[in-house]
């Protein structure tokens, strides 16, 4: 049986986002990863049109959560959660390694100034970025995390509203990078620089990375809602008619040449009214690879891997590709993880799981033995 022998099974990854909830469990048995438990659940459209933050979506949130922890297969109550730069915020710490500093004090006391953080006050934790050449010397740069004890409080309070209990709150940039430090990428990179996109409804995380180390990170309020509104504007759509209209993957029409067709004209209706958003996305990929470049050199990647519920979205990757002259490469997640359970076949818009990055990377945080196994833990 699968369950015999020695078994680890991850705490839930929950990911609040806006547009959905997802939540996952994983199991590792014998060296094999599979999927234990998984659910996603959209906000409804009401919800979908207000504020990010408020009493109402919260009440979905942990009515939703509890019910599918009654219905599904998840185990236990243990949770971890990724959360955006409204909880944990970030910014580059720059450390002259000289005998007279505490390295950890050091770093932490200047995180806090960058973050408006009292001593003692919030939770903060960083990740080495990597040397920087200042002419004749050499720096240590660090990437730092912080959030205030009231954001950090807000968000383990929803936990407790959901009957768990938190393990871990981590930044979603570096649950996503988790994720697609799979064994197949570790051996393709070679320390090489890449950039990393995760773009869901309302925000999109650009990484920026040598190898296994995050160099930069940020967000951006900008995500798919925003493009789903200009096209539900301009053509007059119901939102949800518009965002279907918007993710249909031309992969399911190659067997039919008319809708073939018909899908690449849909295409460039949707071009033509998100171009200029998208390019201003193109804009901010730029500088994040010119911000690693300045810091650490390196060749400008020829790819940029892309991943979140955007990767379905063609004229959107069409346009990015034509905007950054780079190719677009969409992030399978987790392709040799045993996916087969039941009910585990309709949670995603297609087959490579791509909007799950984030989640998935909180589930392997035990697995995984990686720079980023222990930041920002909340207990």
């Amino acid at each position: 049986m699968f369950f015999s022998g020695y078994r680890y099974i991850s705490p839930i990854g929950l990911d609040l986002g806006f547009d959905s909830i997802k939540m996952a469990q994983m199991i590792r048995c014998r060296g094999q990863l599979r999927l234990l438990a998984a659910r996603k659940i959209r906000f409804p459209s009401r919800l979908r049109q207000g504020a990010e933050q408020s009493y109402q979506r919260n009440h979905f949130a942990v009515q939703a959560v509890g019910q599918a922890l009654k219905i599904g297969k998840f185990k236990g109550h243990r949770a971890m959660l990724c959360v955006g730069k409204n909880v944990l915020d970030s910014a580059c710490i720059r450390f002259d390694d000289s005998p007279e500093h505490n390295e950890r004090q050091y770093i932490q006391a200047h995180a806090r100034r960058e973050f408006g953080l009292w001593d003692f006050e919030g939770a903060v934790d960083y990740l080495p970025a990597g040397e920087v050449r200042d002419g004749s010397e050499i720096h240590n740069e660090y990437l730092a995390f912080g959030g205030s004890d009231e954001a950090l409080q807000e968000q383990l309070a929803i936990l407790e509203d959901m009957n768990l209990q938190c393990q871990a709150i981590e930044p979603k940039s570096c649950s996503v990078f988790r994720c697609f430090l799979d064994e197949s990428r570790q051996a393709e990179t070679n320390n090489e620089f890449f950039i990393l996109v995760d773009m869901g409804a309302r925000s999109t995380v650009i990484i920026t990375a040598s190898g296994e180390q995050i160099t930069w990170t940020r967000q951006i309020d900008f995500g798919g809602c925003d493009l789903t509104e200009l096209v539900a504007r301009k053509l007059q759509l119901d939102p949800d008619d518009a965002l279907e209209m918007r993710l249909q993957n031309n992969r399911k029409l190659n067997n039919n040449p008319h809708l073939d067709w018909g899908r690449k004209q849909v295409d460039l209706v949707l071009s033509d009214i998100i171009r200029g958003k998208v390019e201003e996305l193109a804009d901010e990929i730029k500088l994040s690879q010119q911000h690693h470049q300045q810091r650490f050199g390196g060749k400008a990647p020829a790819d940029i891997w892309f991943c979140g519920g955007e990767a379905y979205a063609t004229a959107t990757l069409e346009l990015l590709e034509k905007s950054l002259n780079k190719n677009i490469r969409t992030k399978r997640c987790l392709e040799s993880m045993d996916c087969s359970g039941p009910g585990l076949d309709e949670l995603t818009f297609g087959s490579q799981g791509s909007e799950w990055a984030a989640v998935f990377g909180l589930c392997l945080k035990k697995f995984q033995p990686t720079q980023n196994n222990n930041l920002v833990q909340v207990g």
